[in-house]
């Protein structure tokens, strides 16, 4: 549904508004831009990734590896028991924030970007001590004789998981450099749910729907108190003194400064939490196998794989000439 809707606004830019709209902002989860990249005849609208959505999910997927939750790599504790372990992988986001301000104040994007994409790929190598490829805005003079772990770490699957998951975002460099967000969208789909009152009712059928949209973009455009514009623009006339009074309220009200809450404090779970505890779960800890239990798990293993020579006569004939196949 969401797909269907942004395709028929795109479709019809040009013809209710003149417009054609050369870039579509989302986030990294949208399968939209697919429904709408050749919608323009000879025009391909470029997709601009969300700064914050990036960066978010980079953290997630940081996580993950602090908690041991990835699924293709098993990560030990001895990896993840490394020196200031939380507070580097909480750098990382950091360093690519940096990376993106800088590029973008530097200003000629469609040639910095590349630039931008090779410092975002150094980050794991910044972050784990090697500086020879740091660009000066990362400081790195300031940090002392921080140890080089990348020689130690370069193996490792905690390394290999942080490298793709920075890999990922460097990828999106092009559009990181804008330095783009969807935040004022996210407000108005806030103040959409007030009215529409979550999802809690069905306002598909009649008027009802557009009705509530409509009075949630006048307060979003104006002030929670609109009622006093719209009678000003019908009637052709000022409303009465009260209707004033509270319009002027709910002025003051959306431009004083709102107490600022604490930021959200980033965690990474290193030995917190992951595939079982040390003590309890259905996946806990467990000590190596001893030599004669090893031997019977790989003659299991072994004889799991085992055919017959009948068998074996089968997959030769049904896999000869593969090296000729257009597959």
């Amino acid at each position: 549904m969401e797909a269907d809707i942004i395709h028929e606004g795109f479709s019809k830019s040009i013809q209710q508004h003149g417009l054609v709209y050369a870039y579509f902002l989302a986030d990294g989860d949208s399968s939209t831009y697919c429904r709408i990249k050749d919608v323009y005849v000879g025009i391909t609208v470029q997709k601009i990734e969300c700064i914050n959505h990036v960066l978010r999910n980079l953290n997630t997927k940081l996580r993950n590896i602090a908690s041991n939750a990835v699924k293709r790599r098993y990560i030990s504790k001895e990896e993840r028991s490394l020196p200031r372990a939380e507070s580097r992988f909480k750098r990382i986001g950091l360093a690519v924030q940096r990376a993106c301000r800088y590029y973008k104040d530097l200003g000629n994007w469609e040639c910095n970007w590349k630039d931008l994409r090779e410092d975002i790929r150094n980050v794991p190598y910044h972050i784990f001590g090697r500086h020879t490829n740091c660009k000066s805005y990362f400081q790195c003079s300031k940090k002392g004789q921080e140890e080089d772990l990348v020689d130690q770490l370069k193996s490792t699957p905690l390394f290999l998981e942080v490298v793709d998951a920075i890999d990922r975002v460097a990828s999106l460099a092009r559009s990181l450099i804008r330095r783009e967000n969807s935040n004022i969208v996210e407000c108005y789909f806030s103040v959409c749910a007030k009215y529409l009152e979550g999802k809690r009712k069905n306002l598909g059928s009649g008027s009802l729907y557009h009705q509530r949209i409509s009075a949630a973009t006048l307060s979003f455009n104006n002030a929670k108190f609109w009622a006093a514009d719209f009678y000003k623009m019908i009637h052709c006339k000022s409303p009465c003194a009260k209707w004033k009074l509270e319009k002027l309220r709910s002025v003051r009200q959306r431009h004083q400064p709102t107490n600022t809450r604490k930021p959200r404090i980033i965690s990474f779970p290193f030995l917190k939490a992951g595939r079982g505890d040390d003590h309890y779960g259905t996946n806990p800890d467990r000590p190596d196998l001893n030599e004669e239990t090893l031997q019977v798990e790989m003659d299991s293993i072994r004889d799991s794989v085992k055919v017959t020579k009948e068998r074996q006569e089968e997959i030769q004939i049904a896999t000869q000439d593969q090296s000729n196949s257009d597959l």
